[in-house]
């Protein structure tokens, strides 16, 4: 099992990891033509001549990972932070294939997510939910995680840009030089047109 998600994947190192390199104000997008990214959990995107897909399975409240006939738990997550209370199952999956920028080191990029509260759904982030990328190494037989992200919060006020979209939209993804990036309405303290691209080590996410 790669990592165990919920209270067992602390969200303080998630947020220490993204905040690493200071933030600098940045404007819009000029010319870049972005669009919410849809994901599903059906697509399997091939690699190495494998085809590759990741979904959640509500009933053991794991992700898996299937490998052509193999199925790998990628993590699993507490009964009270199981994403299907809040509806952000929808969103988990290996991004699309246009945004698979680093399979040329053997990475899939997939999100996953789970319940912000597992409490009985009351107070500011009772129906919330915390999103990740996260960085698969499929190199070797046994995929390794070499990083997770956080890229939306309820608890740490992350937003992405045009997040309130019907469940299954993970707001706006895009390519900027061969790198994932990703645009907010939110982070922390910060508001506005905030850009940010996922550094070379997948560790951090450098704003521009």
């Amino acid at each position: 099992m790669i990592h165990r998600l919920a209270r067992s994947l602390p969200i303080a190192i998630a947020m220490m990891n993204i905040v690493a390199i200071p933030a600098a104000e940045c404007g819009n997008l000029h010319g870049q033509q972005i669009e919410p990214i849809a994901i599903d959990p059906q697509e399997a995107i091939a690699h190495g001549g494998t085809a590759y897909s990741v979904r959640y399975e509500p009933r053991t409240r794991t992700i898996a990972l299937l490998n052509g006939r193999k199925r790998i738990v990628l993590s699993s997550v507490v009964r009270n932070f199981d994403p299907t209370i809040v509806g952000a199952e929808r969103v988990i999956g290996l991004l699309p294939e246009h945004l698979q920028l680093y399979r040329n080191a053997n990475v899939l990029v997939y999100v996953s997510a789970i319940r912000t509260s597992g409490g009985d759904g009351g107070g500011y982030c009772g129906g919330g939910s915390e999103t990740f990328l996260n960085f698969l190494d499929v190199s070797n037989p046994k995929p390794t995680q070499k990083a997770s992200l956080l890229i939306a919060s309820c608890e740490h006020s992350i937003e992405l840009y045009d997040q309130d979209l019907p469940k299954g939209i993970l707001g706006l993804l895009l390519n900027i030089n061969g790198r994932l990036a990703m645009q907010f309405l939110s982070y922390g303290d910060r508001e506005g047109s905030l850009t940010a691209v996922v550094s070379v080590d997948f560790r951090t996410l450098e704003f521009q």
